[in-house]
């Protein structure tokens, strides 16, 4: 018999209906069950799958984000996603979930060739640097994962984020060592990435290839966009002109004055990845449930909560503050360690399909990196703007000063 997980216990009462988006029959017989490898393994065997994904990220758009208007910024991330998503789909590339930000994720049945997939990220490569103005790099890997609900379930997140930060250079084409053994050695030349440390693979740089030109490219442009298409309309007129006039139509069309929180909850670490995989979907379940008990008593909303981040929007500061106060202690009371991140902001908010919302706004980067790199959890942190707009201090707070990206953030901590 397995240690069943503590926190668990309190997700027998969930309600189907709130967590809607989610596979609440793996949840439910997943927290009834003996939670052992053996069972997992049983659960997740059929949403396993065998792929090589190519996952992408920006490096610099932090300092673009403090530069430029929120509208211009979404812009200069859209355009290149538009180019992966006509190569990716050229070569049968599939794709899950919403590109949000500037990452993007596709995914290449294993019956499709290596080498043309990298082939033909390495085209990309030469034809986007020339049209974007945002440096983006890829990742590839063959793997065996499990498929669930919406997204691929992986253990190399926090890897790729690591590689965002530290190693990767504008442009360029890594890959791992799982993929390497498939590749034709006679059309790539790569050498190790000795500055870029893998817990389990060796990473490679390619720098040399015998370029694949004959790309059948699908000018099909509209990538799992995380905007409204009256949005993305707009937006890629704006681009296409770069009209300034424009620009301020659409800043009083879609522009409105929110306060935004962000909760980062702690992730489930087991040394066993599918015990983790099946313990972390069902704290995001319980997340979800957490955050509906408290705002279904006031007029606030919750904009999305993806795996372990949730965003919250508030007309009022004041409002905000005590729902981060009272989900904060009841995430406390099923132990679930979470950071919070409060800031007052101009945002666009959008309404998807089947009732799905999202965000954007340019402290929404700036704010998963110091949620990554500085935040503590069990601790909220507030913009200065946020603070001096809370009508009763009453509590305890200490000012700090953090640096992230070359940028200087001044913030309280409560």
């Amino acid at each position: 018999m397995a240690n069943k997980t503590k926190f668990l216990a309190s997700l027998f009462n969930l309600s189907q209906d709130i967590i809607e988006n989610i596979p609440f029959e793996i949840i439910d017989e997943w927290i009834k069950s003996d939670q052992s490898l053996e069972t997992a393994k049983r659960i997740l065997e059929p949403t396993k799958v065998r792929w090589i994904s190519v996952s992408s990220d920006s490096a610099g758009l932090s300092s673009i984000s403090i530069e430029k208007e929120l509208i211009e910024v979404l812009g200069i991330i859209s355009y290149p996603k538009e180019i992966i998503y006509w190569i990716g789909k050229s070569i049968w590339g599939q794709w899950i979930g919403i590109w949000a930000a500037d990452n993007t994720q596709m995914f290449f049945d294993e019956s499709i060739d290596p080498n043309k997939v990298v082939s033909a990220f390495l085209y990309l490569q030469e034809v986007a640097l020339k049209k974007c103005e945002i440096n983006i790099w890829f990742w590839l890997h063959f793997w065996e994962k499990y498929l669930i609900w919406w997204g691929l379930y992986w253990e190399e997140a926090d890897f790729i984020e690591m590689i965002a930060e530290d190693n990767a250079k504008g442009w360029e084409v890594l890959i791992s060592g799982q993929l390497w053994n498939l590749l034709d050695k006679n059309q790539f030349k790569m050498s190790p990435g000795e500055d870029i440390n893998h817990p389990k693979d060796v990473v490679y740089r390619i720098d040399s290839w015998v370029l694949l030109r004959d790309v059948p490219i699908n000018l099909d442009y509209n990538y799992p966009i995380p905007f409204s298409q009256e949005f993305f309309k707009d937006l890629r007129k704006f681009y296409s002109s770069k009209d300034k006039d424009l620009l301020d139509v659409l800043n009083g069309k879609y522009l409105q004055e929110k306060t935004i929180v962000l909760v980062e909850r702690k992730k489930e670490k087991h040394h066993i990845e599918e015990i983790s995989l099946l313990n972390d979907i069902a704290l995001y379940a319980l997340m979800e449930q957490g955050s509906h008990d408290i705002l279904k008593n006031y007029n606030w909303l919750e904009i999305k909560t993806v795996w372990s981040l949730g965003i919250y929007e508030f007309d009022y500061c004041d409002d905000a503050i005590n729902f981060t106060l009272a989900f904060r202690e009841s995430l406390k009371e099923e132990w679930v360690e979470c950071k919070i991140w409060v800031a007052d902001w101009s945002v666009i908010i959008f309404n998807l399909a089947n009732w799905n919302k999202d965000i954007a706004w340019n402290p929404i980067n700036i704010a998963s990196k110091l949620a990554q790199d500085k935040w503590e959890f069990g601790k909220i942190y507030l913009t200065r703007e946020v603070f001096e707009k809370l009508e009763k201090r009453y509590f305890e707070y200490e000012n700090i000063e953090v640096n992230v990206s070359e940028i200087k953030i001044n913030a309280i901590k409560i």
